[in-house]
């Protein structure tokens, strides 16, 4: 009985010894995919909290201009002969709308700009060459 076990045992280091080398490129795979989805997940939370901010700030901006185009149109209503005063609103309503507008832009150029080039560079699609370009001199 007790060969038998020290042959099985001395099987069993053979086949672990000889199994070695193949479960080492199995574990670097699977270490290699397992840490490539972990950088995917990493991304995919930075672009959320991203977009969170974005959206975010969207909506705030989107809540001040209905409230100015409540408020001119209150200023309307309160007195529709006033043309003068109608239109002073209506050129305060358009400055600050466009002020906004440009607000938003500049955070998005912003987060852009945050992001690191190498990054930047990974997401933009690949250039394929056009088939009307000149071929180049060999």
């Amino acid at each position: 009985m007790l060969r038998i076990d020290f042959c099985n045992q001395e099987a069993d280091d053979r086949m672990a010894t000889s199994k070695r080398p193949t479960e080492t490129a199995v574990d670097k795979y699977f270490e290699a995919l397992t840490e490539s989805y972990d950088a995917m997940i990493e991304a995919i939370k930075l672009g959320n909290e991203r977009g969170y901010r974005i959206s975010t700030n969207l909506l705030t901006e989107a809540q001040r201009g209905q409230r100015e185009a409540v408020d001119l149109g209150r200023k309307i209503a309160d007195d529709p002969t006033d043309v003068g005063g109608f239109y002073r609103a209506l050129m305060e309503s358009t400055t600050k709308a466009q002020g906004r507008a440009l607000e938003l832009a500049r955070q998005m150029f912003d987060e852009l700009r945050a992001k690191p080039p190498s990054r930047r560079r990974a997401t933009l699609p690949a250039r394929r060459p056009s088939v009307y370009a000149p071929a180049s001199a060999a």
